[in-house]
This record gives C-alpha cells, structure tokens and sequence, in this order.
C-alpha cells in the first residue's frame, strides 16, 4: 500500500478534474524550482472538490498514488486540510 502527505499551494488545471499542486522541494538549492504535482479528488457522485479551491491556497493533502495514460503519476487525494 502506497501513502503520499503533501503541503502545498493550489496552482493550475491539467483537466476538469486533476488540479496542480506546488510542492517545495527539500534540496536546500535556490535555483531548484517547486514540483507541480497533478491531483485527484473525486467523492461518491463524482464532484471534484478540488475544482473548488482557490488557486494559491495552502493545503495539506493525503492521499495514494495511481497513474494513468493521459495524466501519467498522480496522486488520488483522500483528505485536503486547508491551512489559513
């Protein structure tokens, strides 16, 4: 079983329903940029939560990770906190 826990910023859309997470990398680097990774939130009658949130608000994100033909790697969220 796979787990992923992410703190990051809502950014752009891959599609309707996957989002871009920003993501700061652990390099202590300047010049290194931050990791926009795609994620999916979906409940049971297929309302993407995501879709919702502001971009540049603070999340934190747990979830698995799947991939896909179109998206490639991406993380299917389970639980978003949204940090103020």
């Amino acid at each position: 079983m796979n787990f992923v826990s992410l703190i990051g910023r809502i950014r752009g859309y891959v599609n309707e329903t996957t989002r871009l997470i920003e993501v700061a990398r652990p390099e202590m680097s300047d010049d290194i940029e931050n990791l926009l990774i795609p994620c999916k939130y979906w409940t049971k009658d297929a309302h993407c939560l995501l879709t919702k949130i502001k971009e540049g608000t603070m999340l934190i994100i747990r979830g698995r990770i799947d991939k896909d033909d179109k998206v490639g790697i991406f993380i299917i969220v389970e639980q978003i906190t949204v940090v103020k």
